[in-house]
């Protein structure tokens, strides 16, 4: 139990605060506990006539504030302090471009389905340098970049809607690397971290060159990653597709699935392509899916061929498809999806939203 102090000389103010800090703690998984603590026994406060916040130590004031700020410091306080608890990590990649910038679109549409906490991630590639001038690598020059990352995460955050108090704000890290190495190290260390991602990025200094560093962090992350086209915009996800082709494999990665989308409660979707005719039998994937997604519709596909890009995209055209979930293991459906060369054709190819899963 995670237990804070409120001081506030009005008692149904001080009710109305715990009810709302519990119940949003609650939403993260986090036990908390609000004791009161009289004006009168409180020596450190400037002015004990607001409401007022310990959190180990932290001393957050109402103040003069709207009582929307107030809430949100507090609850910001008692996340961080939790790692956010079981809030789903939401890994955003950005590059200032405009696909970047319309995935951190979706993935702030996505949070709020998933009850997740958003992190903006710019990092500066040192390999970058040989095309710059010669002063590029100097400090002031990487600065500038924490900065531009700095203020976009504060004009998102006050771009809040003014009217939802449990709105999260969006955290930011800046790092100097490698630049899928880095997205990668960072997702591991958030955990139950979801990576959402443009498919491509800018031209010129500031190019993370989206097309290669997005194929770099689908084959070396173990969390999921969300790859969003460029004119992508989100909307309800109300039918997603799994490629399912092994059905080991499929039977433990179904779960990952249904735990991204389950808050959204699309039709699921299970689609076999088969381009030899062999036997392929669905039962067990169906019945776990059913059984760990129960009141929501799950149906099974096959469809017969040998042109699985083709195929996927009328299917998906046909079943209006929001979101096309596959495993990273499945080469043959990559190959199929993209042709021979992933990067390029992701950029090409790709107009729907695409989740790629992980073994464990």
């Amino acid at each position: 139990m995670f237990q804070i102090s409120l001081t506030s000389k009005d008692d149904a103010t001080a009710k109305y605060i715990k009810i709302m800090l519990v119940e949003n703690a609650n939403r993260a998984g986090i036990n908390l506990k609000v004791t009161d603590i009289p004006v009168n026994d409180v020596e450190i406060l400037n002015d004990a006539t607001h409401p007022t916040v310990n959190i180990d130590g932290t001393i957050i004031s109402k103040g003069n504030r709207e009582n929307i700020d107030f809430f949100r410091d507090v609850n910001a306080a008692i996340l961080k302090a939790h790692n956010y608890g079981n809030m789903k990590k939401i890994i955003v990649p950005i590059d200032f471009s405009a696909c970047s910038q319309n995935a951190l679109e979706y993935a702030k549409a996505l949070a709020k389905g998933l009850n997740g906490v958003i992190k903006l991630v710019f990092i500066y590639d040192n390999a970058a340098s040989i095309h710059a001038e010669q002063d590029s690598l100097d400090n002031e020059f990487i600065q500038n970049f924490e900065k531009r990352l700095n203020h976009l995460a504060a004009a998102e955050n006050e771009n809040l809607d003014p009217n939802d108090w449990q709105a999260t704000r969006i955290e930011y890290e800046f790092g100097i690397g490698n630049v899928p190495n880095e997205i990668v190290r960072i997702a591991r260390a958030n955990e139950d971290a979801i990576i959402v991602m443009g498919s491509q990025g800018q031209s010129g200094l500031e190019a993370i060159l989206f097309g290669s560093v997005t194929t770099t962090v689908i084959e070396r992350s173990k969390q999921p990653v969300i790859i969003i086209p460029p004119t992508i915009t989100y909307e309800k996800l109300d039918n997603l597709v799994y490629c399912s082709n092994e059905v080991d494999l499929d039977k433990k990665l179904i779960f990952t699935v249904l735990d991204i989308v389950k808050r959204s409660k699309p039709h699921v979707h299970i689609l076999h392509i088969d381009k030899d005719k062999r036997d392929y039998l669905p039962i067990e994937i169906m019945q776990l899916a059913r059984f760990n997604y129960p009141s929501q519709k799950v149906s099974y596909d096959v469809v017969f061929g040998s042109d699985v890009h083709e195929l996927i995209k009328i299917y998906c055209n046909e079943k209006q498809i929001d979101m096309i979930a596959l495993s990273k293991r499945d080469r043959g459906f990559f190959e199929g999806l993209f042709h021979k060369s992933f990067a390029k054709e992701l950029k090409r190819n790709l107009r729907i939203p695409l989740l790629v899963v992980h073994e464990a």
